[in-house]
């Protein structure tokens, strides 16, 4: 049975809010997460493509993860009953993933996935991501200080 994702999955969120601020939020200029300007970009891609890139991201192995069978048997439900499924995500810069039960169970009813991917944004110069590491050293240690001066 091969269903169209964009009827049981919902682009919008990935129920982890910080994700989900930058979905609804339009880009206004650089954004940055751990010191480093990123992308945020929902791509289609299959399910055995996810656990591909899931394999690499998070140094797995094919035996390195468990998928819990009630999770996937809620998911199965809420496929059929047509509940509309947060996005799985990829995040490169932190190293992280979630939907890995969600593309577990889609193997079953979708050729291809919603994913959001996070990665850093290369085009930005090095130059300019070293100058706002700076200003953000100087920034927190600047209120270290003051907060130093009011104790004394």
């Amino acid at each position: 049975m091969n269903l169209v994702y964009k009827d049981y999955f919902d682009t919008t969120r990935t129920d982890y809010e910080w994700y989900d601020s930058r979905l609804h939020k339009p880009a206004e200029g650089r954004h940055y997460y751990k010191n480093k300007p990123y992308i945020f970009e929902v791509v289609e891609m299959t399910p055995d493509e996810y656990f591909e890139k899931c394999h690499k991201l998070m140094n797995w192995n094919e035996n390195t993860y468990a998928l819990d069978l009630t999770r996937m048997n809620m998911i199965e439900d809420a496929i059929q009953s047509k509940s509309k499924l947060p996005l799985p995500y990829l995040d490169y810069i932190s190293k992280e993933q979630e939907g890995r039960h969600r593309a577990e169970v889609s193997k079953k009813y979708f050729d291809m996935i919603p994913v959001l991917v996070i990665k850093e944004d290369v085009t930005v110069p090095q130059g300019l991501i070293e100058a706002v590491n700076k200003l953000s050293i100087k920034k927190k240690c600047s209120k270290l200080f003051k907060r130093g001066k009011n104790k004394g």
